[in-house]
């Protein structure tokens, strides 16, 4: 039912394919590797307020109330949402950013982060792995940065041996 990493296969000229796909080992293995949890608290924050979005639109157009009198229900419900939905670009534009994962914080105190980039039409990948100290105030990052070609047979089938190689190398020395 469900394909492993190393038999995936994606369209090689779709970059959020790519990108997508060496995200997704990049997580699993930071998980696998670091025994890492993820931290789910913005991404439940995006939800609740998804869902209260939703909840009030649903509300605003299905309210007994007929037309002309529910007009201000109606205004209140779309200023509403339409603040729900800045604070949502506001959290992914200026919060997110590049981040893929934030695990918890571990036994040790650190907290880890993934972050990536592949730029529309480029084919160079950057993968950080940012590590946030207990007893330090400044983070240390260590940075993976290839040609997907590199992970990449040209038909499309991922090589996730070579790029867990590369992450070995480049980010848990």
């Amino acid at each position: 039912f469900f394909q492993s990493m190393s038999e995936q296969k994606v369209h090689p000229y779709s970059t959020h394919d790519v990108k997508a796909c060496l995200d997704e080992c990049a997580i699993e293995f930071l998980k696998r590797e670091k025994r890492a949890k993820e931290d789910t608290t913005i991404s439940n924050i995006v939800l609740v307020l998804g869902y209260i979005g939703c909840i009030l639109a649903a509300y605003a157009h299905f309210t007994p109330i007929p037309f002309p009198e529910n007009l201000y229900i109606i205004i209140m419900f779309v200023v509403v949402y339409g603040s729900i939905s800045a604070t949502l670009q506001f959290i992914d534009a200026f919060v997110e950013k590049d981040r893929i994962f934030k695990s918890e914080k571990q036994k040790n105190g650190n907290r880890i982060e993934l972050r990536s980039s592949l730029p529309l039409y480029n084919n160079t990948y950057s993968l950080s792995l940012v590590t946030y100290s207990s007893n330090s105030s400044n983070p240390s990052t260590k940075t993976l940065k290839g040609c997907i070609s590199k992970w990449f047979y040209k038909d499309g089938r991922f090589c996730e041996i070579r790029f867990k190689q590369d992450m070995r190398e480049h980010l848990l020395k």
